[in-house]
Protein backbone atom coordinates (compact mmCIF):
# COMPACT_ATOMS: atom_id res chain seq x y z
CA UNK A 1 0.00 0.00 0.00
CA UNK A 2 1.46 3.39 -1.05
CA UNK A 3 1.99 6.00 1.78
CA UNK A 4 -0.48 8.28 -0.04
CA UNK A 5 -3.16 5.84 1.11
CA UNK A 6 -1.99 5.48 4.51
CA UNK A 7 -2.09 9.09 4.32
CA UNK A 8 -6.22 9.00 3.03
CA UNK A 9 -6.74 6.28 5.61
CA UNK A 10 -5.11 8.30 8.55
CA UNK A 11 -7.04 11.33 7.72
CA UNK A 12 -10.28 9.29 8.16
CA UNK A 13 -9.38 7.76 11.25
CA UNK A 14 -8.15 11.07 12.97
CA UNK A 15 -10.98 12.85 12.20
CA UNK A 16 -13.48 9.85 12.97
CA UNK A 17 -11.42 9.49 16.32
CA UNK A 18 -12.57 13.60 17.15
CA UNK A 19 -9.42 15.13 16.08
CA UNK A 20 -5.94 14.76 17.44
CA UNK A 21 -6.72 16.98 20.81
CA UNK A 22 -8.92 13.82 21.87
CA UNK A 23 -6.15 11.62 21.67
CA UNK A 24 -4.37 11.73 24.94
CA UNK A 25 -2.32 8.32 24.25
CA UNK A 26 -1.38 6.51 21.31
CA UNK A 27 0.70 3.40 20.42
CA UNK A 28 0.09 0.42 18.63
CA UNK A 29 0.79 -3.79 19.11
CA UNK A 30 1.53 -6.10 16.29
CA UNK A 31 -2.05 -5.63 14.37
CA UNK A 32 -3.73 -2.89 16.45
CA UNK A 33 -3.77 0.81 16.76
CA UNK A 34 -4.43 1.65 20.16
CA UNK A 35 -6.32 5.40 21.18
CA UNK A 36 -6.93 6.62 24.63
CA UNK A 37 -8.97 9.05 24.27
CA UNK A 38 -10.69 12.15 26.41
CA UNK A 39 -14.05 11.94 25.19
CA UNK A 40 -15.79 8.51 24.22
CA UNK A 41 -18.90 10.36 22.71
CA UNK A 42 -16.41 12.00 20.11
CA UNK A 43 -15.65 8.68 18.43
CA UNK A 44 -17.36 7.60 15.44
CA UNK A 45 -17.21 3.75 15.51
CA UNK A 46 -19.84 2.87 12.52
CA UNK A 47 -17.55 5.50 10.33
CA UNK A 48 -14.09 3.94 11.40
CA UNK A 49 -15.31 0.31 10.85
CA UNK A 50 -16.78 1.34 7.24
CA UNK A 51 -13.46 1.91 6.58
CA UNK A 52 -12.22 -0.80 4.25
CA UNK A 53 -8.59 -1.54 5.17
CA UNK A 54 -9.93 -1.78 9.26
CA UNK A 55 -10.62 -5.24 10.65
CA UNK A 56 -12.31 -4.46 13.16
CA UNK A 57 -12.92 -2.37 16.66
CA UNK A 58 -13.01 -2.76 20.15
CA UNK A 59 -12.95 -0.79 23.44
CA UNK A 60 -10.76 -1.74 25.99
CA UNK A 61 -11.59 0.82 29.45
CA UNK A 62 -11.03 3.91 27.87
CA UNK A 63 -8.68 2.61 24.88
CA UNK A 64 -10.20 2.46 21.61
CA UNK A 65 -8.38 -0.68 19.23
CA UNK A 66 -8.75 -0.49 15.75
CA UNK A 67 -8.01 -3.80 13.78
CA UNK A 68 -5.57 -2.93 10.95
CA UNK A 69 -3.47 -5.82 10.58
CA UNK A 70 0.70 -6.35 9.28
CA UNK A 71 0.80 -3.20 8.11
CA UNK A 72 -0.36 -1.52 11.27
CA UNK A 73 3.24 -0.08 12.30
CA UNK A 74 3.34 1.67 8.65
CA UNK A 75 0.02 3.03 9.02
CA UNK A 76 0.59 4.00 12.60
CA UNK A 77 3.89 6.10 11.60
CA UNK A 78 2.07 7.55 9.15
CA UNK A 79 -0.55 9.01 11.51
CA UNK A 80 2.20 10.27 14.12
CA UNK A 81 4.13 12.10 11.16
CA UNK A 82 0.89 13.95 10.22
CA UNK A 83 -0.35 14.97 13.41
CA UNK A 84 2.64 15.29 15.39
CA UNK A 85 2.16 12.59 17.70
CA UNK A 86 5.36 11.41 19.34
CA UNK A 87 5.89 7.67 18.64
CA UNK A 88 4.36 5.65 21.51
CA UNK A 89 4.49 8.08 24.26
CA UNK A 90 1.58 10.34 25.17
CA UNK A 91 1.11 13.57 23.47
CA UNK A 92 0.45 15.50 26.34
CA UNK A 93 0.44 14.47 30.40
CA UNK A 94 -2.47 16.71 31.52
CA UNK A 95 -5.12 17.21 28.75
CA UNK A 96 -7.49 14.78 30.32
CA UNK A 97 -9.03 16.48 33.20
CA UNK A 98 -11.08 13.74 34.45
CA UNK A 99 -9.55 11.59 37.46
CA UNK A 100 -9.57 8.08 35.54
CA UNK A 101 -11.21 5.39 37.44
CA UNK A 102 -8.79 2.13 38.74
CA UNK A 103 -11.14 -1.07 37.54
CA UNK A 104 -10.57 -4.24 36.16
CA UNK A 105 -9.84 -2.89 32.38
CA UNK A 106 -7.33 -0.03 33.65
CA UNK A 107 -4.97 -2.66 35.16
CA UNK A 108 -5.29 -5.05 31.93
CA UNK A 109 -4.44 -2.00 30.10
CA UNK A 110 -1.36 -1.21 31.94
CA UNK A 111 -0.24 -4.78 32.28
CA UNK A 112 -0.99 -5.31 28.42
CA UNK A 113 1.41 -2.29 27.40
CA UNK A 114 4.01 -3.48 29.16
CA UNK A 115 4.27 -6.88 28.44
CA UNK A 116 3.67 -6.24 24.37
CA UNK A 117 6.75 -3.39 24.68
CA UNK A 118 8.95 -6.07 26.28
CA UNK A 119 7.91 -9.18 23.51
CA UNK A 120 11.01 -8.50 21.22
CA UNK A 121 13.30 -8.86 24.36
CA UNK A 122 11.83 -11.88 25.38
CA UNK A 123 11.54 -13.49 22.38
CA UNK A 124 15.15 -12.75 21.29
CA UNK A 125 16.03 -14.21 24.06
CA UNK A 126 14.19 -17.07 24.64
CA UNK A 127 15.97 -18.20 21.36
CA UNK A 128 19.49 -16.87 22.25
CA UNK A 129 18.84 -19.55 25.20
CA UNK A 130 17.60 -22.24 22.90
CA UNK A 131 20.84 -21.58 21.07
CA UNK A 132 23.08 -22.14 23.45
CA UNK A 133 20.73 -25.88 24.39
CA UNK A 134 21.83 -26.59 20.59
CA UNK A 135 25.55 -25.66 21.49
CA UNK A 136 25.35 -28.39 23.93
CA UNK A 137 23.67 -30.86 22.17
CA UNK A 138 26.65 -30.81 19.94
CA UNK A 139 28.93 -30.91 21.86
CA UNK A 140 30.49 -27.04 22.14
CA UNK A 141 32.80 -26.45 25.10
CA UNK A 142 30.95 -24.34 28.07
CA UNK A 143 34.30 -22.45 28.23
CA UNK A 144 34.33 -21.10 24.67
CA UNK A 145 34.06 -17.40 24.45
CA UNK A 146 30.90 -17.68 22.09
CA UNK A 147 29.11 -20.00 24.53
CA UNK A 148 30.12 -17.99 27.16
CA UNK A 149 28.63 -14.61 25.56
CA UNK A 150 25.40 -15.93 23.97
CA UNK A 151 25.00 -17.14 27.51
CA UNK A 152 24.66 -13.93 29.50
CA UNK A 153 23.17 -12.27 26.43
CA UNK A 154 20.15 -14.84 26.63
CA UNK A 155 20.41 -14.56 30.56
CA UNK A 156 20.13 -10.67 30.07
CA UNK A 157 17.09 -10.72 29.09
CA UNK A 158 15.30 -12.00 32.04
CA UNK A 159 17.68 -11.33 35.01
CA UNK A 160 17.23 -7.51 34.35
CA UNK A 161 13.09 -7.83 33.66
CA UNK A 162 12.48 -5.37 36.47
CA UNK A 163 14.42 -2.87 34.69
CA UNK A 164 12.42 -3.16 31.27
CA UNK A 165 9.32 -3.53 33.01
CA UNK A 166 9.97 -0.59 35.14
CA UNK A 167 10.82 1.66 32.13
CA UNK A 168 7.90 0.65 29.82
CA UNK A 169 5.46 0.87 32.57
CA UNK A 170 6.47 4.21 33.40
CA UNK A 171 6.10 5.11 29.90
CA UNK A 172 2.82 3.42 30.15
CA UNK A 173 1.41 5.96 32.96
CA UNK A 174 3.37 8.84 31.69
CA UNK A 175 5.36 9.50 34.58
CA UNK A 176 9.40 9.28 34.39
CA UNK A 177 10.75 6.38 32.25
CA UNK A 178 13.71 7.06 34.47
CA UNK A 179 12.74 6.75 37.90
CA UNK A 180 10.72 3.64 36.53
CA UNK A 181 13.67 1.65 35.24
CA UNK A 182 15.69 3.26 39.00
CA UNK A 183 13.06 1.39 40.71
CA UNK A 184 13.46 -1.85 38.82
CA UNK A 185 17.32 -1.71 38.83
CA UNK A 186 17.07 -0.86 42.96
CA UNK A 187 15.36 -4.37 43.18
CA UNK A 188 18.33 -6.01 41.43
CA UNK A 189 20.91 -3.90 42.58
CA UNK A 190 24.27 -6.22 43.53
CA UNK A 191 24.39 -5.48 47.04
CA UNK A 192 20.86 -6.97 47.67
CA UNK A 193 21.49 -9.94 45.70
CA UNK A 194 24.95 -10.28 47.87
CA UNK A 195 23.11 -9.99 51.17
CA UNK A 196 20.29 -12.09 50.30
CA UNK A 197 23.18 -15.20 48.89
CA UNK A 198 25.40 -14.59 52.40
CA UNK A 199 22.03 -14.46 54.31
CA UNK A 200 21.97 -11.03 55.95
CA UNK A 201 19.35 -9.27 57.11
CA UNK A 202 19.13 -5.11 55.83
CA UNK A 203 16.86 -2.66 57.11
CA UNK A 204 15.56 0.40 55.61
CA UNK A 205 14.94 3.23 58.32
CA UNK A 206 15.17 0.51 61.28
CA UNK A 207 12.43 -1.67 59.30
CA UNK A 208 13.48 -5.03 58.68
CA UNK A 209 12.26 -5.91 55.35
CA UNK A 210 12.10 -9.88 53.51
CA UNK A 211 15.23 -10.54 51.75
CA UNK A 212 13.86 -11.27 48.26
CA UNK A 213 15.59 -11.98 44.81
CA UNK A 214 13.76 -10.14 42.26
CA UNK A 215 15.66 -11.24 39.51
CA UNK A 216 13.60 -11.87 36.54
CA UNK A 217 10.29 -10.84 38.44
CA UNK A 218 8.04 -9.04 36.80
CA UNK A 219 4.98 -7.79 39.16
CA UNK A 220 7.23 -6.54 41.90
CA UNK A 221 8.42 -3.76 39.43
CA UNK A 222 5.09 -3.51 37.53
CA UNK A 223 3.33 -2.77 40.71
CA UNK A 224 6.19 -0.64 42.38
CA UNK A 225 5.68 1.86 39.10
CA UNK A 226 2.10 1.96 39.73
CA UNK A 227 2.08 2.95 43.27
CA UNK A 228 5.06 5.66 41.66
CA UNK A 229 2.77 7.12 39.36
CA UNK A 230 0.44 9.22 41.69
CA UNK A 231 3.57 9.89 44.04
CA UNK A 232 5.36 11.42 41.35
CA UNK A 233 2.98 13.20 39.75
CA UNK A 234 1.47 14.98 43.80
CA UNK A 235 5.22 15.86 44.43
CA UNK A 236 5.14 17.41 40.59
CA UNK A 237 1.90 19.44 41.67
CA UNK A 238 3.14 20.82 44.92
CA UNK A 239 7.15 21.45 44.32
CA UNK A 240 8.13 25.15 43.59
CA UNK A 241 8.95 25.04 39.77
CA UNK A 242 12.76 26.80 40.81
CA UNK A 243 13.34 23.22 42.80
CA UNK A 244 11.44 20.92 40.75
CA UNK A 245 13.94 19.10 39.29
CA UNK A 246 15.50 18.15 42.62
CA UNK A 247 12.57 17.59 44.82
CA UNK A 248 10.31 15.48 42.53
CA UNK A 249 12.87 13.09 42.06
CA UNK A 250 14.28 12.89 45.77
CA UNK A 251 11.05 12.91 47.73
CA UNK A 252 9.51 10.14 44.75
CA UNK A 253 12.43 8.40 46.03
CA UNK A 254 12.36 8.74 49.93
CA UNK A 255 9.02 7.61 49.52
CA UNK A 256 8.71 4.26 47.31
CA UNK A 257 12.22 2.79 48.37
CA UNK A 258 10.93 1.78 51.84
CA UNK A 259 7.20 0.99 50.12
CA UNK A 260 8.96 -1.19 47.51
CA UNK A 261 11.13 -2.94 49.78
CA UNK A 262 8.87 -3.66 52.66
CA UNK A 263 5.53 -4.10 51.15
CA UNK A 264 5.25 -4.16 46.94
CA UNK A 265 7.99 -6.12 46.24
CA UNK A 266 6.70 -9.12 48.35
CA UNK A 267 3.12 -8.14 47.87
CA UNK A 268 4.26 -8.51 44.41
CA UNK A 269 6.10 -11.67 44.40
CA UNK A 270 3.43 -13.26 46.70
CA UNK A 271 0.50 -12.39 44.08
CA UNK A 272 3.10 -14.33 41.18
CA UNK A 273 3.96 -17.09 42.99
CA UNK A 274 0.05 -17.35 42.99
CA UNK A 275 -0.31 -16.33 39.45
CA UNK A 276 1.95 -18.99 38.42
CA UNK A 277 0.65 -21.85 40.99
CA UNK A 278 -2.33 -21.23 39.32
CA UNK A 279 -1.44 -22.13 35.61
CA UNK A 280 0.08 -25.54 36.98
CA UNK A 281 -2.76 -26.26 38.65
CA UNK A 282 -4.69 -25.94 35.69
CA UNK A 283 -2.14 -27.93 33.51
CA UNK A 284 -1.52 -30.95 36.37
CA UNK A 285 -5.08 -30.92 37.67
CA UNK A 286 -7.20 -30.69 34.51
CA UNK A 287 -4.31 -32.78 32.20
CA UNK A 288 -5.25 -32.76 28.55
CA UNK A 289 -8.69 -31.27 29.32
CA UNK A 290 -6.99 -28.02 30.68
CA UNK A 291 -5.01 -27.31 27.72
CA UNK A 292 -8.12 -27.92 25.15
CA UNK A 293 -9.81 -25.48 27.22
CA UNK A 294 -6.97 -23.00 27.42
CA UNK A 295 -6.92 -23.78 23.45
CA UNK A 296 -10.38 -23.10 22.19
CA UNK A 297 -10.91 -20.15 24.51
CA UNK A 298 -7.61 -18.64 23.40
CA UNK A 299 -9.72 -16.38 20.44
CA UNK A 300 -12.68 -15.02 23.04
CA UNK A 301 -9.21 -14.11 25.29
CA UNK A 302 -7.84 -12.05 22.13
CA UNK A 303 -11.10 -10.49 21.54
CA UNK A 304 -10.91 -9.13 24.83
CA UNK A 305 -7.28 -7.93 24.90
CA UNK A 306 -6.43 -9.87 27.57
CA UNK A 307 -4.21 -12.18 25.93
CA UNK A 308 -0.93 -9.91 26.75
CA UNK A 309 -1.63 -10.44 30.35
CA UNK A 310 -1.68 -14.29 29.98
CA UNK A 311 1.88 -13.63 28.76
CA UNK A 312 2.62 -11.84 32.16
CA UNK A 313 1.45 -15.28 33.83
CA UNK A 314 3.44 -17.02 31.41
CA UNK A 315 6.90 -15.44 31.94
CA UNK A 316 5.92 -16.19 35.59
CA UNK A 317 5.82 -19.88 34.75
CA UNK A 318 8.80 -19.54 32.68
CA UNK A 319 10.88 -17.94 35.21
CA UNK A 320 9.76 -21.11 37.53
CA UNK A 321 10.21 -23.85 35.38
CA UNK A 322 12.33 -23.29 32.80
CA UNK A 323 9.68 -23.95 30.08
CA UNK A 324 5.85 -22.97 29.42
CA UNK A 325 3.40 -25.96 28.85
CA UNK A 326 0.14 -24.04 29.01
CA UNK A 327 -0.16 -20.39 27.46
CA UNK A 328 2.45 -20.49 23.84
CA UNK A 329 1.59 -24.06 23.38
CA UNK A 330 -2.18 -23.25 23.43
CA UNK A 331 -1.43 -19.71 21.66
CA UNK A 332 0.37 -21.32 18.37
CA UNK A 333 -2.35 -23.83 17.74
CA UNK A 334 -5.05 -21.79 18.38
CA UNK A 335 -3.91 -18.98 15.79
CA UNK A 336 -3.23 -22.50 13.40
CA UNK A 337 -7.23 -23.29 14.05
CA UNK A 338 -7.69 -18.94 13.05
CA UNK A 339 -5.84 -19.95 10.00
CA UNK A 340 -7.69 -22.88 8.75
CA UNK A 341 -10.89 -21.18 9.46
CA UNK A 342 -10.16 -18.29 7.60
CA UNK A 343 -8.84 -20.72 4.20
CA UNK A 344 -12.23 -23.05 4.63
CA UNK A 345 -14.30 -19.20 4.26
CA UNK A 346 -12.15 -18.62 1.00
CA UNK A 347 -12.92 -22.22 -0.15
CA UNK A 348 -16.46 -22.40 0.41
CA UNK A 349 -16.84 -18.69 0.02
CA UNK A 350 -18.45 -17.31 -3.37
CA UNK A 351 -18.18 -13.93 -2.73
CA UNK A 352 -14.90 -12.36 -4.20
CA UNK A 353 -14.46 -9.77 -1.29
CA UNK A 354 -14.68 -12.15 1.26
CA UNK A 355 -12.90 -14.60 -0.80
CA UNK A 356 -10.01 -12.22 -0.90
CA UNK A 357 -9.78 -11.15 2.75
CA UNK A 358 -10.28 -15.02 3.68
CA UNK A 359 -6.68 -15.75 1.52
CA UNK A 360 -5.23 -12.54 3.18
CA UNK A 361 -6.19 -13.81 7.00
CA UNK A 362 -5.43 -17.38 6.67
CA UNK A 363 -1.60 -16.58 5.19
CA UNK A 364 -1.14 -14.33 8.10
CA UNK A 365 -2.36 -16.33 10.87
CA UNK A 366 -0.42 -19.33 9.30
CA UNK A 367 2.90 -17.65 8.10
CA UNK A 368 2.96 -14.78 10.39
CA UNK A 369 1.46 -16.05 13.34
CA UNK A 370 -0.59 -13.02 14.00
CA UNK A 371 -4.68 -13.83 14.49
CA UNK A 372 -6.49 -10.89 15.13
CA UNK A 373 -7.08 -9.79 11.26
CA UNK A 374 -8.54 -13.99 10.64
CA UNK A 375 -9.88 -13.08 14.40
CA UNK A 376 -12.14 -9.52 13.87
CA UNK A 377 -12.02 -9.78 9.74
CA UNK A 378 -13.56 -13.20 9.44
CA UNK A 379 -14.57 -15.42 12.37
CA UNK A 380 -16.34 -13.05 14.38
CA UNK A 381 -17.76 -10.70 11.67
CA UNK A 382 -19.60 -14.49 10.16
CA UNK A 383 -19.70 -16.66 13.31
CA UNK A 384 -19.36 -19.92 11.69
CA UNK A 385 -15.30 -19.71 11.93
CA UNK A 386 -15.62 -19.11 15.04
CA UNK A 387 -17.39 -22.19 16.61
CA UNK A 388 -15.06 -24.12 13.58
CA UNK A 389 -11.58 -22.72 15.22
CA UNK A 390 -12.55 -22.64 18.61
CA UNK A 391 -13.71 -26.92 17.90
CA UNK A 392 -9.92 -27.37 15.97
CA UNK A 393 -8.48 -25.19 19.18
CA UNK A 394 -9.94 -27.67 21.27
CA UNK A 395 -8.82 -30.73 19.94
CA UNK A 396 -5.38 -29.98 18.72
CA UNK A 397 -5.14 -28.36 22.48
CA UNK A 398 -6.07 -31.94 23.82
CA UNK A 399 -3.08 -33.50 21.85
CA UNK A 400 -0.71 -31.17 23.29
CA UNK A 401 -1.81 -32.08 26.52
CA UNK A 402 -2.33 -35.96 26.18
CA UNK A 403 1.76 -35.61 25.24
CA UNK A 404 2.44 -33.27 27.80
CA UNK A 405 3.70 -30.25 25.45
CA UNK A 406 6.24 -28.52 26.67
CA UNK A 407 7.75 -24.82 25.01
CA UNK A 408 11.37 -23.68 25.67
CA UNK A 409 11.15 -20.02 24.48
CA UNK A 410 8.21 -17.57 24.99
CA UNK A 411 7.85 -16.78 21.39
CA UNK A 412 4.92 -15.44 19.23
CA UNK A 413 2.11 -17.96 18.18
CA UNK A 414 3.88 -18.56 14.27
CA UNK A 415 3.92 -22.35 13.33
CA UNK A 416 7.59 -21.72 13.37
CA UNK A 417 8.38 -21.36 16.78
CA UNK A 418 7.35 -25.01 17.26
CA UNK A 419 11.18 -25.14 16.86
CA UNK A 420 11.29 -23.87 20.58
CA UNK A 421 9.54 -27.74 21.61
CA UNK A 422 12.51 -29.45 20.35
CA UNK A 423 14.56 -28.81 23.59
CA UNK A 424 12.11 -31.03 24.89
CA UNK A 425 12.87 -34.15 23.05
CA UNK A 426 11.99 -35.89 19.57
CA UNK A 427 8.79 -36.49 21.50
CA UNK A 428 8.25 -33.39 22.49
CA UNK A 429 8.39 -31.57 19.15
CA UNK A 430 6.29 -35.04 17.30
CA UNK A 431 3.52 -34.09 19.68
CA UNK A 432 3.46 -30.36 19.43
CA UNK A 433 3.48 -30.78 14.91
CA UNK A 434 0.51 -33.36 15.13
CA UNK A 435 -1.03 -31.02 17.39
CA UNK A 436 -0.99 -28.56 15.11
CA UNK A 437 -1.71 -30.29 11.86
CA UNK A 438 -4.91 -31.98 13.93
CA UNK A 439 -6.54 -29.19 15.28
CA UNK A 440 -5.75 -27.21 11.84
CA UNK A 441 -7.45 -30.26 10.05
CA UNK A 442 -10.27 -30.38 12.40
CA UNK A 443 -10.99 -26.63 12.54
CA UNK A 444 -11.30 -26.45 8.22
CA UNK A 445 -12.97 -29.50 8.62
CA UNK A 446 -15.66 -27.94 10.71
CA UNK A 447 -15.34 -24.45 8.38
CA UNK A 448 -16.23 -26.44 4.89
CA UNK A 449 -18.81 -28.55 6.46
CA UNK A 450 -20.94 -25.31 8.15
CA UNK A 451 -19.71 -21.95 6.48
CA UNK A 452 -23.05 -20.59 4.05
CA UNK A 453 -22.47 -16.96 2.92
CA UNK A 454 -24.84 -14.62 4.37
CA UNK A 455 -27.30 -13.70 1.94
Amino acid sequence: MAKKDYSKISKKIIESIGGKENVSHFMHCVTRLRFNVKDKGLVNDDEIKSIREVLGTQWIGDQYQIVIGNHVSDLYNVICEENSFEKQDGINENLDKKKKRINFSSIIDVVAGSVSSMLPIIIGCSFIKILVMIFDLAGMDSSSGTYQVMTFVGDAGFYFMPIYVGGFTAKKLNCSVALGMLLGAILIHPTLIASINEGNQLSVFGINFEMINYSSGFLPALMSVCVMAPVQKFFERYSPKSLRAITVPFLTLMVMVPLILIVIGPLGTIIGNYLGAALIWIYETLDFVGVAIMAAIAPLVIATGMHTTLVAYAITLYMELGYEPLVFVTGIIACLAQGAASLGVYIKSKNPEIKSNALACFITATAGGISEPSLFGISLKYRTPLYAALAGGAIGGAVAGLGKVKIYALASSSVYNIIACLPGGTNNFIWMAAACIIGFLASLFFCLAFYKDVE
